[in-house]
């Protein structure tokens, strides 16, 4: 169940979530111990420290936490329901309080621990009065499930020692009987030791040689109706009492060529979502609580279980693909901008499918387009002056400047004279 565990999301401060993950992966760590030890006994607890406050029979007030720690996990007999104080709301899966057994200096103590400071973990769930009758805990899971799995797999044995000793060899060989009415007791040894030769070339080979014109070998021909449907009902009781899907318990792979195995890993996902939910959503939101209330954080977050079903590479680049097409449209009815697409998509540390809308993002790009869109207007007419001008300036140059031959007959006053009124000319311009 902690196998994909889940993701913790602020609205403020998404820097704190880092200074978070050592706890966080405490905490996983402990809901996978203290599950595993709950499906095997019935149950198991963690106790959660407060501000180093040893005053564990009061509970606990969100606004006064300053520091959060976390016990071991222990098993059922160390820590147990307060039968005192059950009177006090009635309810056998929910006391008040627990007991807490311990030694110290030697000596055996007993601690009473407020219910909001201990982390429960259950195992199979039973009625109200056989939970009474349990010491006020859920059953093993094994309980449940030993009694069905004994029956199938034992079914199963039998099964296969029954059709292994019922396919005997049966060896005929001619003239038997007046072999044994000449001397019974020196003929019947010789049978004897052939049988055995025959039984032992069939165990070891898988095959015996034998003599074709005085010896054959068949087989009894003994049918075993309905053992299939036996079986196959004992399979199913062992796979309900488990919980779980048959692919799960028995490890069970599609056949055929257009089987995938999709269906069954979407549900396996599903499945295990569920459970987590139903077995620690409230566990977990608890001590998210808590671990935010160190930093004065007491709304604004979420947290998510993460599914264990996961993409292929080729899966995933087919989704992005449709996404970057929805986008496209989306973008292109104006219901949001190519800046939203980024920061939803490509602005975290992994590309994410949920989109965001922001309307800040959203009016700075309709700004952007309204820029874009005045330089493309405007673009025209200042390409049509600069041509205007490059015009002027190579009519001034044709005007003043003559032909290469001609400069060596005119003397050198008039080039100056060009030269200064093409100046004058460019600064007019």
């Amino acid at each position: 169940m902690a196998s994909a565990w889940g993701t913790l999301q602020l609205d403020s401060n998404p820097e704190l979530i880092d200074k978070l993950k050592p706890q966080l992966n405490k905490l996983r760590r402990l809901y996978r111990r203290g599950q595993k030890l709950a499906n095997l006994y019935g149950g198991a607890t963690v106790i959660r420290f407060i501000n180093q406050d040893t005053n564990w029979d009061v509970p606990i007030k969100l606004e006064q936490v300053k520091t959060v720690d976390y016990s071991r996990v222990y098993d059922k007999w160390e820590i147990y329901p307060n039968t005192e104080d059950l009177s006090i709301n009635n309810d056998p899966e929910n006391p008040e309080s627990y007991r807490y057994n311990f030694i110290y200096d030697g000596k055996p103590q007993i601690d009473v621990v407020h219910h909001s400071r201990i982390i429960r973990f259950r195992g199979a769930s039973v009625p109200p009065q056989a939970m009474i009758e349990n010491d006020y805990w859920e059953n093993s899971l094994l309980e449940v499930f030993l009694e069905p799995y004994i029956e199938y797999y034992t079914a199963r044995k039998n099964v296969g020692m029954a059709i292994k000793s019922f396919s005997l060899p049966v060896v005929e060989k001619k003239g038997l009987l007046d072999i044994l009415s000449v001397e019974f007791s020196r003929a019947g040894e010789s049978v004897k030791q052939r049988l055995r030769t025959v039984f032992a070339e069939l165990s070891s080979n898988k095959g015996v040689a034998i003599d074709g014109e005085t010896e054959k070998i068949n087989f009894l021909d003994r049918k075993f109706a309905g053992l299939d449907d036996i079986l196959e009902r004992l399979q199913n009781e062992m796979v309900a009492s488990s919980g779980l899907t048959k692919p799960q318990l028995l490890k069970e792979h599609p056949n055929g060529l257009s089987a995938t195995g999709e269906s069954e890993r979407l549900a396996e996902a599903q499945e295990l979502l569920a459970l987590q939910e139903d077995q620690w959503g409230e566990l977990i939101r608890d001590d998210i609580a808590l671990l935010l209330a160190q930093h004065g954080i007491y709304d604004g977050w979420e947290w998510q279980w993460n599914s264990t079903y996961q993409n292929t590479p080729t899966e995933d680049i087919t989704a992005k693909e449709k996404q970057c097409t929805i986008d496209e449209k989306y973008i292109a009815m104006g219901v949001y901008s190519e800046l939203e697409v980024r920061e939803s998509r490509f602005g975290g540390s992994e590309y994410s499918a949920d989109m965001v809308l922001d309307d800040s993002l959203f009016e700075l790009s309709k700004e952007e387009e309204k820029e874009n869109s005045t330089m493309m207007v405007n673009q025209p007419m200042e390409n049509e002056k600069m041509n205007e001008n490059e015009s002027v300036n190579q009519d001034a140059v044709e005007k003043f400047v003559l032909p290469e031959n001609d400069r060596e007959v005119l003397p050198q006053s008039f080039y100056d004279e060009q030269l200064e009124d093409l100046e004058s000319l460019e600064e007019e311009e």
